[in-house]
């Protein structure tokens, strides 16, 4: 399974954000993993320069494998609030 990780601007991608995320996403997913050929992590800030924990998104992308169904009732995005420690 691939993961791919894209940040807006005010969310700095680090290699260290992206190993965190993806070790995150593969063990969440680790069922899933023959259907799942790529997941697509997109994380923002919806308030922009503004501070806190409470205004970041996190929005997930899953392709499954061309011709087999869907894992569960399909793949859909899903969103989640994040906060930070």
């Amino acid at each position: 399974m691939k993961i791919q990780l894209n940040t807006d601007v005010h969310i700095d991608g680090t290699e260290a954000l992206a190993a965190q995320v993806s070790a995150t996403v593969e063990q969440a997913l680790e069922r899933f993993s023959e259907h799942v050929t790529r997941v697509k992590v997109h994380l923002s800030d919806e308030n922009g320069g503004k501070n806190g924990p409470h205004d970041q998104r996190c929005m997930l992308e899953a392709n499954n494998h061309p011709g087999r169904a869907s894992p569960g009732r399909g793949c859909r995005a899903s969103r989640c609030r994040t906060r930070t420690a």
